[in-house]
């Protein structure tokens, strides 16, 4: 297994980040507004890193579940502490709090996508309007609307993959927490016949510790 250690760290402050680093995602900065361009595209550079967040995601899970065996193998070859036991079930913990944060992640993605849905609504209507109005001003107040529409449009674009990206963050999440909750259970199970072992070898000494006493004395009595 991964350092656990390490492993709860990682697992605690995606959880943070999760919550609190994503309720930005598709909302206009005051230092953004206006400009479509920097919108969409700084959007699109936290999906990317999401996209590549999540890759790394899917590689550490394959890996772990391909050696998932050989460490469970390996278990019969060393003493198994309680500590051990301990740290692989508050890692368990900790990617339990990660799938409630990516449960709230997705949540505020879909109302996100919602608000995106009528606003654009909006905006067509008004360009409609618009189009019907011949006074002054209004291929100037057009062309804003148009500007807008299209931002808003990419935005709803990126929340869909921001969605999807999320969906599989959360399947990977569920998986992850399955292999953990399975690697206590071979920590628990394995500890538990190591110390039964080691309670029978004690019993089994202390009989032949009472076996050779018994013969001893009975020697004495029989001298």
């Amino acid at each position: 297994m991964p350092d656990l250690n390490r492993r709860i760290s990682s697992l605690l402050l995606l959880s943070v980040l999760l919550i609190t680093g994503m309720q930005s995602w598709g909302q206009d900065s005051p230092a953004s507004r206006g400009q479509v361009s920097d919108v969409v595209v700084e959007q699109k550079k936290m999906l990317a890193t999401e996209v590549a967040s999540i890759a790394r995601e899917k590689s550490e899970l394959a890996n772990w579940k391909q050696a998932f065996a050989a460490r469970s193998a390996e278990l019969a070859s060393r003493s198994i502490e309680l500590s051990e036991i301990q740290l692989a079930n508050l890692a368990a913990q900790a990617s339990r709090v990660g799938m409630d944060a990516v449960a709230l992640d997705i949540a505020a993605a879909e109302q996100n996508k919602n608000e995106l849905t009528r606003a654009i609504q909006e905006l067509e209507d008004q360009l409609q309007a618009l189009a019907a109005d011949s006074g002054a001003g209004t291929t100037d107040n057009i062309a804003g609307v148009k500007t807008l529409l299209e931002e808003k449009r990419s935005l709803l674009d990126l929340e869909s993959q921001h969605i999807e990206q999320l969906t599989l963050r959360n399947k990977l999440a569920e998986e992850r927490l399955a292999l953990e909750e399975q690697w206590v259970t071979v920590l628990r199970d394995t500890y538990q016949n190591q110390q039964e072992k080691m309670r029978q070898q004690s019993l089994d000494e202390l009989q032949e510790q009472l076996t050779a006493e018994k013969r001893q004395w009975q020697d004495v009595v029989a001298g």
